[in-house]
C-alpha cells in the first residue's frame, strides 16, 4: 500500500512547523484495519508508518461520527412515529381494564 501524503509548513508565531497531510484513503484504511479487523492501534500506526496519537484520534472520531448519527437515527425515527390518537389511547384503557378484571 502506498503511503498517500504530503507535508505542509505553516508560520504561526515565526515558528516553521511541519504539518503531514494524510489522505483520506490512508485514514479509511486505518480506521478499517482497527473497528473491523480489530487491530492493536500499535501495531496498525507501525504498519503505516505513522504516529500512534493519529490513529488513535481518527477512530476516536470515527466512532463518535457513527455514535452520532445512530443517535440521529433513532430520533428521526421517534420524531416520524405517528402520536397515538384519542382512540388508541381509549382502546389501551380498555384493555388493561380487562386485564385487571380477569387477572
Amino acid at each position: 500500500m502506498s503511503r498517500l501524503f504530503r507535508d505542509s509548513t505553516s508560520s504561526s508565531t515565526g515558528n516553521r512547523m511541519r504539518k503531514r497531510y494524510h489522505s483520506p484513503e490512508l485514514r479509511r484504511e486505518a480506521i478499517r484495519q482497527v473497528v473491523k479487523y480489530r487491530q492493536p492501534i500499535r501495531d496498525v500506526a507501525e504498519q503505516l508508518h505513522l504516529p500512534q496519537d493519529t490513529v488513535r484520534v481518527w477512530v476516536r472520531r470515527h466512532r463518535e461520527d457513527r455514535t452520532a448519527a445512530k443517535l440521529m437515527a433513532t430520533e428521526l425515527r421517534i420524531a416520524r412515529a405517528p402520536a397515538p390518537t384519542e382512540r388508541d389511547l381509549l382502546q389501551r384503557m380498555i384493555e388493561l381494564h380487562l386485564l385487571k378484571a380477569t387477572g
